[in-house]
């Protein structure tokens, strides 16, 4: 029986042949493939580039049993390159479907027979199962001939694959042996069936030559913990990480080192990741491109623009092979050209959902296909949005593409959550100045910096950014923000604000004389934005003297306080306030809502009887009662026209005339300022417990507008984000973290009174005693992407209502809506939360009837079997509603995508 040695020999002596023999034995017969076949004569095109014509020459397959949970590695190379895949086989013990092309100047016949005897060797031994074809071009032109149309072998490979999931990669690559156990990969499967792509990280040796191809071996055949090691001695580092960070930066390498659980990543352009994908829902590669990197970059943002969501696979990985072969050779300036055009047009069809790539299987045709149908696994659009039938579940309330949303049934609106109301990407100022440079601060660690950054942010002018550079900056005072600019660091991983001490240390603590709570307990932060929004009689615009229904855009009003009415395409604030228990409303009429006293809290609830102390325990209102300004909506005015007023987006709630509503001005102080890019750090102190805290909190944010925190790491925080009273703002790569345990701490992120934040791309690897928190008639914010190692979804109480939980790895799953608040301020939930594909590895209990009224569960899946008293099983798509609603509310108003959903949470599952 052959050896690995001997199969490797056999490699060795394939790639021999490559460059001994001169000259084609032979053309073979124009491609046939038996599963389809329609001929390329039979497509007309009318694209700015043709897809290749291959010639079919031979193949072989495995005749080994496929298991349903089975992954197949589909690949494509060069007869160079058989080196690369006799390592690929040597340590992958599961299928690989390659496809090879072959030249004009190789002798096709003996390279054949070599192949022939090296693929009976592999079915002999303990290696990979190999499904192999061989193509060539059929050109007259021997320039093209000789070219290599890597995305049309790319295809032929994916069209080959016959197990449901699939993970296309370069033959350069070897492929961690966790991936190969197909009863590991039970979850997966679920996972990707929801519309998920699984990310596999990828990692290359420092070492070259036969020193770095052992390393990579050694790698693959061991476990995350060997590859952590060799990372952690010098041994491996993230593949192309700095010369093309961006292409695995969205995975968030660092966190993966340390995490044990699946975690959902924000795409961003350019973001190329290795990804395990159903077959039935993984589009075609466009054949027209013939630049390798460009076609993986479109093959990854169509797959986003799809709707597949990114999610992190804790395990798996891949490691670059450092003995490869000849390496394949750019595209002439010529091919480039014609790229450049097929991708402006690409990127243009994909903006307006119409985008197909031109395959040998349906070029630019409106022919629907994925390589699924090849083999007729199941029938699926190749570039639309797929659809998913009944696995996973089409929701009533949205449907495929939004055809079922009602901006007044049920669901409301998220497409406009956070930064620009969803229709502007976070900016990056440009740089003013530098702390360490210009400032003369040290970031050794050791001096006390604080003087130099409050007097940089002084210095700072509006608009700009400043520039905190590798380092590690001891501060030992509040920073108080209240002015346009931006702290930017070097990367999370380079730049450290170091608070060694906490707020009680700096200035004090006194008890709250009621409650005997810390003074530190909740806000501020050490690092504080700063704002004013005011509402009241200076803001006041007009009267709303109609009532309107959840969903309407236009409300009547009865003229104007004071001067000119707001132009179309400013921003007004539509409020209304509970009208409390002394105002007689028993007799008023109110549209879509109950006319008790305390009305407006209750319709918050759904129409839930709130104010009843016999209805259901804690869920007694009395403290909201009569509260100003309770409801808010921001809204863009599109016109005025004889006194009803059209505003661009839907109300969330009802109007009724008897809860005032009114038109307000908005003035606020502070907008376009952010923290990015860097890590805030306290001193390893132990958690001075539940309202007692010391003060060890991050980051505060009061009374802004389009406003961030981005790719920002928080350690050993009791306080990590608090939001109070913000509009429009993100936060985007915000992970929390202990250094050494501490015993937790009080609020991981908070959203108080606001509306229309978003909150993304987030990672809690501790466990607060509120993970998660919305309170105080906060709605609109949008919850995505995010994971944590036993995440608590806190609903504290103070009617948050209308609020989107959507793509959440929830960890454990042990306490995903333990909730706190004090009694007196209604149920913990408000009306329409909604809740959509929670992933975790506990079952999720049914809430308790006092939580909430009138909420939307759709989607929920744990690795272990459930009861009846758990949430039904199952995910519906779209994986991410938020991005689903982006890309409609997009399509509706001719918003460019590029703009928004190509730079937001995409939605794991």
């Amino acid at each position: 029986m052959p050896t690995l040695a001997k199969l490797s020999l056999h490699t060795l002596c394939l790639a021999s042949l490559l460059y001994s023999c001169q000259g084609r034995s032979g053309i073979g017969e124009d491609e046939n493939v038996a599963s389809d076949s329609r001929a390329n004569s039979t497509n007309q095109l009318s694209c700015s580039a043709p897809v290749p014509k291959l010639v079919y020459e031979q193949s072989w397959s495995s005749a080994r049993e496929k298991c349903q949970t089975d992954i197949t590695l589909t690949t494509s190379l060069t007869s160079s390159q058989l080196i690369g895949l006799g390592h690929l086989c040597t340590t992958w013990k599961g299928w690989v479907a390659a496809v090879m092309h072959i030249g004009f100047d190789i002798d096709a016949g003996s390279l054949l027979s070599a192949l022939a005897l090296w693929h009976a060797d592999l079915e002999k031994v303990d290696a990979c199962a190999l499904d192999l074809a061989v193509y060539s071009s059929h050109s007259s032109d021997r320039r093209d001939a000789a070219s290599v149309p890597v995305n049309a072998l790319r295809n032929r490979a994916l069209a080959m694959a016959t197990t449901e999931m699939v993970l296309p990669l370069d033959v350069s690559h070897l492929v961690g042996s966790s991936l190969s156990v197909p009863e590991h990969n039970q979850q997966l499967l679920e996972i990707i069936n929801g519309g998920a792509a699984i990310v596999i990280p990828a990692w290359e040796p420092t070492a070259g030559g036969e020193a770095g191809q052992q390393a990579a071996t050694d790698a693959v055949l061991g476990t995350k913990a060997r590859l952590t090691e060799a990372f952690q001695t010098g041994k491996m580092v993230s593949l192309e990480g700095k010369t093309a960070p961006i292409k695995q930066y969205a995975t968030n390498l660092e966190h993966w080192l340390h995490s044990d659980a699946h975690y959902g990543v924000q795409y961003t352009k350019g973001y190329t990741p290795h990804v395990v994908v159903s077959k039935t829902l993984i589009p075609w590669f466009d054949e027209r491109i013939q630049d390798s990197e460009l076609g993986r970059q479109l093959h990854i943002e169509l797959m986003q623009s799809a709707g597949l969501g990114f999610v992190v696979h804790p395990n798996g990985f891949l490691v670059k092979q450092a003995v490869m072969g000849q390496l394949l050779q750019p595209p002439s300036e010529a091919a480039q050209q014609a790229d450049e055009l097929v991708e402006a047009q690409a990127r243009l069809e994909m903006a307006q959902k119409a985008y197909l790539p031109a395959t040998y299987y349906a070029p630019c045709s409106n022919e629907h296909q994925s390589p699924a149908d090849v083999n007729t696994v199941a029938t699926q659009a190749c570039s639309k949005r797929p659809d998913h039938g009944s696995k996973p579940g089409l929701s009533p309330l949205w449907g495929t593409q939004g055809e079922l949303f009602s901006g007044g049934g049920r669901l409301r609106d998220w497409s406009r959550a956070g930064y620009g109301a969803g229709d502007r990407r976070i900016p990056s100022p440009a740089a003013f100045s530098d702390l360490v440079v210009d400032w003369n601060a040290v970031g050794d660690g050791l001096a006390d910096d604080t003087q130099a950054l409050k007097t940089a942010i002084e210095k700072s002018p509006q608009g700009s950014a400043l520039y905190l550079p590798p380092g590690r900056f001891t501060i030992t005072e509040m920073i108080n923000i209240t002015k346009s600019v931006t702290l930017r660091g070097a990367g999370p991983s380079q730049t450290t604000l170091y608070f060694p001490f906490s707020l009680a240390d700096v200035y004090g603590n006194t008890p709250d004389s009621t409650t005997g709570y810390s003074q530190w307990a909740f806000r501020p932060g050490f690092i504080n934005f700063i704002g004013s929004d005011p509402i009241g009689p200076e803001t006041l615009l007009g009267h709303v003297v109609e009532g309107a229904t959840k969903g309407q855009h236009q409300v009547a009003l009865g003229g104007w306080v004071r001067g000119s009415p707001p132009l179309a395409g400013s921003w007004v604030r539509l409020t209304q306030s509970d009208p409390g228990v002394t105002e007689a409303v028993a007799s008023a009429k109110v549209v879509g809502a109950g006319s008790q006293p305390n009305s407006l809290i209750q319709h918050l609830y759904g129409g839930w009887d709130v104010m009843s102390h016999d209805a259901l325990p804690h869920v007694y209102a009395g403290e909201l009662q009569g509260t100003q300004y309770a409801a808010q909506h921001l809204a863009q005015v599109v016109s005025l026209h004889d006194s009803v007023l059209t505003l661009d987006r839907a109300l969330p709630f009802d109007i009724c005339v008897k809860w005032n509503p009114e038109i307000h001005s908005i003035q606020a102080t502070l907008k376009e300022a952010g923290i990015e890019n860097l890590t805030i750090e306290f001193a390893e102190a132990t958690y001075g417990g539940h309202f007692s805290e010391s003060g060890y909190n991050a980051l505060y944010m009061s009374a802004v507008h389009d406003c961030w925190v981005r790719d920002v790491q928080i350690i050993n925080a009791d306080y990590a984000v608090g939001l109070n009273g913000t509009h429009f703002c993100t936060l985007d790569g915000v992970g929390m973290y202990d250094s050494t345990p501490r015993g937790g701490g009080h609020h991981g992120i908070d959203i108080s009174y606001g509306t229309d934040n978003l909150v993304t791309n987030f990672s809690i690897g501790k466990e607060f005693l509120h993970d998660v928190s919305i309170e105080w008639f906060t709605h609109g914010n949008v919850f995505a992407n995010g994971a944590g190692t036993d995440l608590n979804l806190d609903h504290h109480r103070g009617a948050p209502f209308g609020n989107l939980f959507t793509s959440l790895q929830l960890g454990k799953g042990s306490r995903p809506f333990a909730s706190s608040g004090a009694h007196g301020r209604g149920a913990h939930s408000g009306a329409g939360n909604t809740y959509w594909n929670l992933l975790s590895e506990c079952c999720l209990a049914r809430l308790s009837l006092d939580f909430g009224h009138s909420l939307i569960f759709a989607g929920a899946l744990s690795t272990l079997p459930c009861s009846q008293g758990h949430l039904p099983q199952g995910l519906v798509f779209p994986a991410n509603l938020h991005l689903a609603m982006q890309t409609w509310h997009a399509v509706q108003n001719n918003v460019s995508l590029s703009e928004v959903a190509a730079d937001h949470a995409i939605g794991i599952i």
